[in-house]
């Protein structure tokens, strides 16, 4: 981790901010069947010294971390879907909360056993695609103050032993119930 922190200075990024916490009521997102306040804490967030660009970090502590795309949509090179929205979440989160503007750089820091293999796996997405997912977290927000969830179309994925208990991916799919619905 130090000689990529060193590297990346270097480089000219500076952290403006660690493990920051966006709190209730920071950051609402505002639908047609009303707002939802989105929470969270971002690891590290950094800023070019001579560009001003930020950047955007997410760690990851897995000897295989997988690249953002692989783990944020699916599908067909020309037909891909989002599946996890933590990244473009961050972006909106920073944006609104900390008031961070232009380009917003995001990506995940491989924080592997094996110091030297540290990397940074930067997000690679158009601004076609981000726009793409801001859409898909103002469908999610609407879905969540309307109180509709859906069952999960796909097998939840499996987690190791000291982990499937609490991720309960050993039990079946449930079935819907009306009243989950209801606000």
């Amino acid at each position: 981790f130090a000689a990529w922190h060193v590297a990346s200075v270097s480089d000219g990024w500076r952290i403006a901010y660690t493990e920051e916490s966006i709190g209730e009521g920071r950051v609402i997102l505002d639908t047609p069947a009303g707002g939802l306040s989105v929470t969270g804490r971002i690891d590290r967030i950094d800023r070019h010294e001579d560009t001003g660009q930020w950047r955007v970090i997410d760690y990851k502590t897995s000897n295989a971390a997988n690249p953002p795309e692989k783990v944020h949509r699916r599908g067909t090179k020309n037909d891909r879907a989002w599946i996890n929205l933590q990244l473009p979440l961050y972006r909106r989160l920073v944006r609104e909360a900390l008031g961070v503007d232009g380009d917003v750089q995001l990506g995940f820091l491989a924080l592997p056993t094996k110091l030297d293999d540290t990397k940074f796996l930067p997000a690679e997405w158009s601004d076609e695609e981000l726009l793409e997912a801001d859409t898909v977290i103002n469908q999610v927000a609407e879905s969540i103050v309307r109180g509709e969830f859906d069952r999960i179309a796909s097998k939840p994925p499996a987690f190791s032993d000291d982990w499937a208990r609490i991720c309960q991916d050993h039990l079946p799919h449930l079935p819907r119930h009306e009243h989950w619905s209801q606000p």
